[in-house]
């Protein structure tokens, strides 16, 4: 029984390194958005960082699917039967 506890034990120390590594590893890579993108040179990083928020505004298809269920969600008055 006291072997288990010690098995246990280390178990969980070496989750909660594990947890403290992947949160440190979070904040360093998110936070810091002037570094380069790999391959290429620092300007061009900032070009590439813009045109590829200039992607992220075009539409996808989850947005597109919404916009449309949200305008057929109900009967167009053309095809009612007051037309």
């Amino acid at each position: 029984m006291v072997a288990d506890a010690g098995a246990n034990n280390g178990l969980m120390r070496h989750q909660a390194i594990l947890a403290v590594f992947c949160a440190g590893s979070a904040l360093v890579f998110a936070g810091n958005p002037a570094t380069n993108v790999f391959g290429f040179t620092t300007r061009s990083s900032a070009s590439q960082r813009r045109l590829e928020y200039r992607f992220q505004l075009l539409p996808s298809a989850a947005r597109t699917r919404d916009a449309h269920a949200f305008l057929t969600a109900d009967p167009h008055i053309a095809g009612s039967a007051r037309d």
